[in-house]
Formats: C-alpha cells, structure tokens, sequence
C-alpha cells in the first residue's frame, strides 16, 4: 500500500461511519474518463445484481510535483463482491479505496448540489492537502479545512 494511501485513510476515516479500505479492482477501462459516476451507473443499468461503489484512487506520488493526486471515483461490484472498473484510467499504477460515505451523503443531498463528484485531493510531501475541482474552464484548486463529506461537496453547492 502507498504511504499516501494509509496517510489518506487515516485522515479520512474520523469522518465516517463506514470503513474506509483499499481495495483490488479489475480495470476494463473502456468508457470516457471524465464521467466515471454516468460509466458505473451504465453497468446497473444492463448487468442484474450490480451495484455503485463510491471511493477514491490514489496515484503513485509524484517526485517531480511533490504531491499525490487521489481522485473521487465510482465504479462497480458485482454480486459475488467482486470490484471493476468500466472507465478507461491509461496505463497509470493506482490503489482504489473505497469510501461509501461519500455516495450515501448524495443520495440524500443530491438538489443541492452541482455534481455527484465531490473535490478531488492533493496530498502534498509537506502533509498538507488541497482540495482540486475539475470544471469546464479548467482545474480550480482551493484550501481545506478538513475531510468531512460536506466540505469535500463544498465548492459544487448550486
């Protein structure tokens, strides 16, 4: 397991009552990157007993950048328990972690809300994090107090 990934879980699970833990996910890869959350609920929609799966991947630490992108991503489970992922992530190295909070927290807040995709995270070397949101007109990085649910949603509140 990266370093990052046990600094993340650490710093995440305080705030919530689900565990929050790596998990092995099959990577099929096949469906546009931008839209892993429409690409996982595709999956429901045509394959019996499968069911979302909200959480984040964590890329390997960046030397050049000194930090560590760990994204908020949805994929699937089967009904065996079996994790995989339809959205197309290249050829990157990742851990996925899963984190149901985050969906159960936009099931019930979903109207007040831009996205279904909460703020991505930066894991710097220093320990500090930034919170990073993906919009039409580019990457908007901005500061976080902490990692509860509701700041994550934070900056997509309509």
């Amino acid at each position: 397991m990266y370093k990052a990934t046990r600094e993340f879980i650490k710093l995440r699970q305080p705030y919530s009552d689900a565990m929050i833990e790596v998990v092995s996910v099959k990577r099929i890869g096949c469906e546009d990157a931008r839209f892993c959350y429409d690409n996982a609920c595709k999956v429901i929609d045509v394959q019996a007993n499968t069911f979302i799966v909200s959480g984040w991947i964590v890329c390997k630490f960046s030397i050049e950048n000194k930090h560590t992108e760990i994204l908020q991503h949805y994929w699937n489970v089967d009904e065996s328990g079996g994790h995989f992922d339809t959205t197309e992530l290249g050829k990157i190295d990742v851990e996925y972690v899963v984190d149901s909070e985050i969906s159960l927290y936009i099931q019930k807040h979903y109207d007040d809300y831009t996205s279904d995709v909460c703020s991505s995270l930066l894991l710097n070397d220093d320990g500090s994090l930034s919170a990073m949101d993906f919009l039409e007109t580019g990457t908007v990085f901005r500061e976080i107090d902490d990692l509860s649910t509701p700041s994550l949603f934070s900056s997509l509140r309509k």
